[in-house]
């Protein structure tokens, strides 16, 4: 129904009409009681004349109600089969925008999102026109399409097996009635950053986005499968946040070059300086430099730590060879294979889309995630072999000395599973009494039966490197909000603002060097990187 300018609904006097649209009438009305502007949607007169759908709104409502959180607009309540909400002023989202400005709004319309998500609420209708710019940042609107899961019930604001969103941002199973999911919105997130960053709608004929670390992240989006896509809004803000943070021209190739040579040398300096498995005393070793290029006309790709892109990589346990993630711009990412020895990497067909490489204690095969599943492929040739599946958005592995492997996602426990396959079972299990998002990255430790892993946490002093067992028993904190670490052949070493070494024993920190810098200096003030390693005074194990 339609409201003039002076009519009263309930507390509220019309001022002036906003827009309409297939869910309703939108109109600026002013609070007499709180004395405030708010906008008032009227449904369609077809919601007011079906008292179960009435019914089920208001229950709804209720929910989405219950959303507070900055970048959505809030709604107020419900008046007279009508949606009181909070009054935005901003303009609608348009692109191209700068680099830095898309991905801090990006950042915004995926906090938004996975606060709905939570409440177990999926927005089905994400679009720029529902995405306003205002003097604080971004408001998500228009909930009107909304699918809430939450409850006795699994409901929505329109009618079962219908095909409802916006053509040019609905996910494939939108188009054929399925009520979609929190991936649903994922997938019109991915149009919604294309057209930030392009100026074009993505359902047109669509080309690359640039930088190369976007263009990663809005295919994944678009994947046609919703097991394909990112898995959760709150995973795709992190990986979004941290690829892009150092992309500015001069500083991220500084910054991946950094990051590059002193993980690399780290290890390749571990393994320089305690290859002598027979001797009873490690060599007194001095400092070790090298820089490793990815092939021509290639670029390194993968996985990020903090706001450094750092290459994914693995060094094989003989040190004879390391692998790595790389592709040409525009094209998909797989695995290469350098021998130490040799100055060229070659490409290992059947690793398309690799993720976290890592290799068996023997160095003969490498495992890797793809699109879900954990596969391996012989570091000599051969082709690639399916382990397992069931690891979306996976988060690092670890292959044992007892062919066992240890294997993570953004949003679970560590698991494990044969390298032969079979059954998959959790060693670790989340705390919810401490907020424990996730279990990650784990490393075996040489008896085979602990590992260290990294605990995400939404609290601060949660967080850090622990020490696990497969039994489950052992769960000890060695530091904290530490993101990287390795394993040497006779200590645990941590990269983060510094360089700290444990004795694998886990029983007292034994060494300390100063191979990265912090990221508060300014890129003037740091020096050439590099990464010194000497014996730490281990004793013999």
């Amino acid at each position: 129904m339609s409201l003039g300018i002076g009519t009263n609904l309930g507390p509220y006097e019309i001022l002036a009409p906003v827009g309409a649209g297939g869910m309703g009438e939108v109109y600026r009305a002013h609070d007499c009681k709180l004395k405030r502007d708010v906008a008032i949607k009227v449904l369609p007169e077809a919601f007011a004349a079906d008292a179960e759908r009435m019914a089920r709104f208001e229950r709804e409502a209720q929910v989405l109600a219950s959303l507070n959180h900055p970048n959505i607009a809030q709604i107020y309540g419900v008046e007279d089969h009508a949606l009181v909400m909070e009054l935005v002023e901003g303009q609608s989202l348009k692109g191209p925008l700068p680099l830095e400005k898309a991905v801090e709004y990006a950042g915004q319309i995926l906090d938004a999102l996975d606060a709905a998500h939570r409440k177990g609420i999926v927005h089905r209708d994400l679009k720029p026109a529902n995405i306003l710019v205002t003097k604080h940042g971004i408001k998500l609107l228009d909930f009107g399409l909304a699918r809430v899961v939450t409850g006795p019930a699994d409901g929505t604001l329109t009618l079962a097996g219908a095909v409802m969103g916006t053509p040019g941002y609905m996910a494939p199973e939108q188009w054929e009635g399925k009520p979609g999911d929190a991936r649903s919105d994922i997938y019109a997130f991915g149009c919604v950053l294309y057209e930030m960053m392009t100026g074009k709608l993505a359902a047109q004929e669509r080309s690359a986005a640039e930088p190369p670390a976007i263009e990663r992240v809005i295919k994944r989006c678009l994947e046609k499968d919703p097991d394909d896509r990112w898995q959760s809004a709150r995973d795709l803000r992190h990986t979004i946040e941290l690829p892009i943070a150092g992309t500015t021209p001069v500083r991220s190739r500084w910054r991946e070059r950094a990051a590059w040579m002193v993980l690399a040398v780290a290890l390749l300096g571990g393994a320089v300086f305690f290859t002598g498995r027979n001797s009873k005393t490690p060599s007194a070793g001095g400092l070790v430099r090298l820089t490793i290029n990815p092939p021509d006309k290639t670029v390194f790709s993968g996985a990020m730590v903090g706001t450094v892109p750092v290459p994914q990589f693995a060094l094989s346990p003989d040190g004879r060879a390391i692998v790595f993630g790389a592709a040409t711009p525009g094209t998909t990412a797989m695995l290469w294979l350098r021998p130490m020895e040799e100055v060229a990497a070659h490409a290992l067909p059947g690793t398309e889309n690799a993720e976290h490489p890592f290799w068996s204690p023997d160095s003969r095969w490498i495992a890797f995630f793809t699109r879900g599943k954990l596969k391996k492929i012989p570091s000599g040739g051969g082709a690639v072999q399916l382990i397992a599946e069931g690891f979306p958005d996976s988060r690092g592995g670890s292959w044992g000395p007892d062919d066992t492997i240890l294997c993570s996602t953004g949003s679970g426990s560590i698991f494990l599973v044969r390298s032969t396959g079979g059954n998959i079972r959790p060693v670790t299990k989340l705390d919810a009494s401490r907020q424990e998002g996730s279990h990650r990255f784990p490393q075996f430790l040489p008896d085979g039966n602990h590992f260290l892993f990294t605990i995400r946490s939404g609290l601060a002093e949660q967080r850090g490197i622990y020490a696990g067992s497969l039994d489950g028993k052992t769960k000890k904190l060695l530091v904290a909000t530490i993101q990287v670490v390795f394993m040497l052949r006779q200590a645990i070493c941590f990269f983060w603002t510094g360089t700290r070494c444990w004795d694998r024993r886990l029983t007292r920190s034994v060494w300390n060097s100063a191979a990265t810098r912090s990221r508060s200096l300014s890129e003037s003030a740091m020096p050439e990187p590099h990464m010194e390693l000497f014996p730490p005074p281990v004793p013999a194990l």
